[in-house]
């Protein structure tokens, strides 16, 4: 016997299958390619920055290793070797025009102006007076002040653009 409602006599509803999730639409793949670029492009900078700033590394590097080295009372060889360093690093990073030739008060001028946290003090008349002085007693404390200066400078200075 037939039931009276023909709606009872319909199948079940089948419903369609979830969407997946692969392949995404347009607008992903155009965000995920923008990403993409976004991310190499940092990375590029990120790496050519790294590799021009390699200079201050091994300047620093050399630094810590004659500072390591001072014998006690002997303090001249570690205040030639950091302001050759400081020439070195200066020469890399300015026009040679306006860096070569600067030796005495110029020199410690043009430091204390390249100076990214200008310091009244940051160079000493130590460095200048202790390089051409002989037999000049330099007390450690301004080595070590001396030390952080230099080795601030190099990390931190203004390059010429």
């Amino acid at each position: 016997m037939q039931s009276q409602d023909p709606l009872a006599q319909l199948a079940p509803l089948r419903l369609p299958a979830d969407p997946h999730w692969w392949p995404p639409a347009p607008g992903w793949w155009v965000l995920a390619i923008l990403f993409l670029v976004a991310v190499l492009s940092g990375l590029y900078l990120l790496l050519r920055r790294h590799r021009r700033r390699r200079y201050r590394r091994t300047a620093v590097a050399q630094l810590e290793n004659c500072y390591q080295s001072i014998a006690a009372n002997e303090h001249l060889p570690y205040l030639n070797e950091c302001n050759r360093l400081l020439k070195i690093v200066a020469l890399r990073s300015f026009p040679q025009r306006d860096v070569a030739a600067l030796s005495g008060q110029a020199w410690l001028d043009f430091l204390q102006q390249t100076n990214p946290k200008p310091d009244q003090q940051a160079f000493s008349k130590s460095l200048n007076t202790q390089l051409y002085a002989k037999n000049s007693a330099v007390k450690p404390a301004e080595i070590e002040h001396l030390h952080r200066s230099a080795k601030q400078w190099i990390l931190r200075h203004r390059a010429a653009s």
